[in-house]
């Protein structure tokens, strides 16, 4: 074995034929996988980038002013990859790795990014960024309320009252800074021009510095608060209401609607404390309002109840009369009618009236007849049967006629069946009764002739029988006719024996 090795141990000269072929094998390699998948180089533009690792709870990122950063701003991101890998934008993550930060101050970090395996090279444009690291303080501060304007004489301002009483700001610690020497967080308000008091009324907070400039950077928890400021009148002051007087009466068909001052309220002052105590308000001089059709507006004084007078209240007010045309509405029973009905056929419904109401014009609905409304059911189409069928209201163009209840009518249609016309049955003419030759049980009848007075003679050969009770003489009938109404049958009359004959022996 040993002799073989030292026979054939490798040499320099097969190592180095070695690596020239390794080498050609990945050249070859190399070529082929570029020749099938190419490579091509692709840029983003304004790429997001953001950061990692940094300690929210203790720093913040901030800008030259010390104003906290949203963002970090975009870069370009230049890239090779094979071109079947078709990569977009959001497969790449662009950061700055503050994990090492751990106290304030300036730092210059590189650009990294997170990109596909399939991806051979990435860089972005610039490498590297400047950032400013500050410490994060929170503070719970007392809230002030800040009044812009007051509401003037007569009135005071009572003590504001504000819910919650504190806030909490967070921020850099150099706009924090700002607070301790001077500043505060405020909720301001605007009383100019109240005669009530200001209730609950929602109002922003705001942090300042000494000079009265908001500090912009602090976040303020919560950023709103509930305000509420009490206003009065000192003594001898009132504020009352203002009533407008009308005289006269709008057009006829016009109704006063609404009525507007301006302004409804103002203030009084008197050395009289019970004229103050009895007085509720103050009436305007008289607005005429007699035929008016239309809006009206007029600026009229005040009546003023002597020892009283106005304190910072304009002595006269603007009245608006807004004026709307009557529309009355009348109930009244409608008549139902039924159209449509097809022939032969016959309709009966039910209800026969239905209760409406009129709506319109004071003058269209007096100058106007009952007759002229009526409810309308179409059976335009219908066959015999039942049917419970809407009805529509019918009436007067400029009047509203509305249903007042049901509208439901119930409509029976039936198909007449034709009445046969009856044959005529001939009525029979009186007639005599024959005397048979041979003994029967009763009279014969016989067909009735034209000639109800013949006599029948009596054959020698036959007995003659005679009835124990007489009979009626006959009374001859007409002539048939062919009358549609039938006739009754007729009862035979029977014929009584001239005189009685003796029995003879044949």
């Amino acid at each position: 074995m040993m002799e073989w090795w030292q026979q054939n141990r490798p040499t320099r000269e097969h190592l180095f034929r070695l690596l020239i072929a390794l080498a050609l094998a990945l050249v070859i390699w190399v070529s082929v996988t570029m020749s099938e998948n190419p490579e091509v180089e692709t840029t983003f533009q304004d790429v997001l980038l953001r950061y990692r690792g940094l300690d929210d709870q203790r720093f913040v990122l901030t800008d030259d002013q010390g104003i906290p950063l949203n963002s970090l701003g975009t870069v370009t991101l230049q890239l090779r990859a094979p071109q079947e890998a078709r990569l977009a934008r959001s497969d790449f993550q662009v950061y700055l790795d503050l994990s090492g930060v751990e106290q304030p101050g300036s730092y210059e970090l590189p650009v990294q990014v997170d990109a596909p395996r399939s991806v051979r090279t990435a860089a972005t444009e610039p490498e590297q960024m400047q950032v400013q690291v500050e410490l994060l303080e929170r503070r719970i501060l007392p809230i002030e309320v800040q009044v812009l304007g007051m509401p003037g004489l007569p009135y005071i301002v009572g003590t504001p009252l504000v819910n919650p009483s504190q806030a909490m700001v967070q921020g850099p610690l150099s706009l924090m800074q700002m607070i301790d020497e001077g500043g505060a967080v405020l909720a301001r308000i605007d009383l100019a021009g109240r005669t009530v008091s200001l209730e609950n009324s929602t109002v922003s907070l705001a942090v300042i510095d000494a000079d009265g400039t908001e500090i912009v950077g602090l976040t303020i928890v919560p950023k709103q608060v509930v305000v509420s400021v009490p206003i009065s009148l000192q003594g001898g002051h009132i504020a009352v209401s203002v009533v407008p007087i009308l005289v006269g009466r709008p057009a006829p068909g016009y109704y006063v609607r609404a009525l507007e001052v301006t302004p409804n309220t103002v203030t009084v002052f008197s050395g009289d404390p019970n004229l103050l105590a009895r007085l509720r308000y103050l009436e305007t001089a008289g607005v005429s309002i007699n035929g008016a059709s239309t809006d009206l507006t007029r600026t009229v004084g005040l009546n003023l109840p002597p020892n009283l007078s106005l304190i910072n209240s304009p002595s006269q007010v603007t009245v608006t009369v807004l004026l709307d045309i009557i529309n009355p509405q009348l109930r009244l029973q409608v008549p139902v009618r039924v159209v449509g009905l097809q022939s032969p056929l016959r309709v009966s419904w039910t209800p026969q009236w239905l209760d409406a109401v009129l709506r319109g014009n004071l003058e269209d609905l007096q100058g106007c007849s009952l007759d002229s409304f009526w409810a309308e059911v179409d059976v335009s189409g219908f066959d015999a049967g039942e049917y419970d069928l809407l009805a529509t209201l019918r009436g007067v163009e400029g009047i509203e006629i509305l249903p007042a209840g049901s509208s439901t009518v119930h409509v029976v249609i039936v198909r007449p069946t034709p009445t046969p016309t009856p044959t005529p049955t001939p009525t029979p003419t009186a007639s005599p009764i024959l005397l048979p030759t041979q003994p029967s049980t009763g009279p014969s009848p016989f067909v009735p002739t034209s000639t109800p007075t013949a006599t029948v003679p009596l054959p020698s050969t036959s007995p003659i029988i005679t009835p124990t009770t007489p009979l009626p003489t006959p009374t001859p009938s007409p002539t048939p006719t062919s009358s549609a109404t039938p006739l009754p049958s007729p009862t035979l009359p029977v014929v009584e024996s001239p005189d009685p004959v003796p029995s003879a022996n044949p």
